[in-house]
């Protein structure tokens, strides 16, 4: 009840009496999230390819970086949004469309979505042990949020959008950029 009771006060603050999260406590959020990324990463194997949708995806992303169009739009074979296609093409076109490249490209999209977690509990939650505790607990007592960050599926980068949405509506009281981020 009593961080309920921080999210109704913090929600209703204004941005300007926000306390901005520190770099230290951002950076130290980010180093333990990579680091248990790159553990991960190591126990699954650079290169090894697990039973489930990774490959079919990669070969997506490179229909989406070779032959980009709106009949790609209108006919690709997934049941996702364009979007995580898109960004792994491109990601894929700049440095490789091999395996252990693709997740190393999810792992930063993972990354990203960590650093968004960081400052929406520091946006919701009044005081910085609970938003850690908040953080921490999300990402490590969730079996599916680290782990799926070092495989290349495209659940990732919805989720970063959704907690950016989130936070700028925590940190604004508005519902316009919510809609932007959506």
């Amino acid at each position: 009840m009593k961080i309920i009771r921080s999210l109704n006060q913090n929600s209703s603050m204004s941005s300007s009496q926000q306390q901005p999260l520190p770099i230290r406590d951002q950076i130290l959020f980010l180093t333990i999230g990579l680091i248990s990324l790159i553990v991960l990463y190591l126990m699954i194997g650079p290169n090894r390819i697990l039973p489930g949708d990774e490959m079919r995806f990669i070969e997506t992303s490179k229909s989406f970086a070779n032959n980009f169009g709106l009949t790609l739009l209108k006919h690709y074979e997934e049941m996702s949004t364009p979007l995580p296609f898109m960004v792994f093409g491109l990601w894929g076109e700049i440095f490789s469309f091999e395996l252990w490249s693709m997740r190393i490209g999810a792992m930063l999209i993972a990354l990203c979505t960590l650093h968004q977690l960081c400052l929406l509990c520091n946006a919701c939650l009044q005081t910085r042990k609970q938003a850690w505790l908040v953080g921490l607990s999300l990402c490590f007592a969730n079996p599916y949020f680290l782990p799926m960050g070092t495989m290349v599926y495209t659940d990732m980068l919805a989720l970063f959008f959704l907690l950016m949405a989130l936070r700028s509506y925590f940190c604004s009281n508005t519902i316009g950029m919510v809609i932007g981020c959506m």
